[in-house]
């Protein structure tokens, strides 16, 4: 098994700038994430 990461940057240092607690698999394959430290959701797709 094998992983690749996709997102990241929530946490640099000791510091975080947000906090991402849950997902939702889109139709077209992306993904939402919410970030309630934040107050957004990202939209994270797959892209060459």
């Amino acid at each position: 098994m094998n992983y690749e990461v996709f997102a990241q940057g929530w946490l640099q240092g000791n510091k975080a700038w947000g906090r991402p607690v849950d997902i939702l698999v889109m139709k077209d394959g992306s993904l939402l994430v919410s970030d309630d430290r934040a107050g957004v959701i990202y939209r994270i797709a797959y892209g060459e």
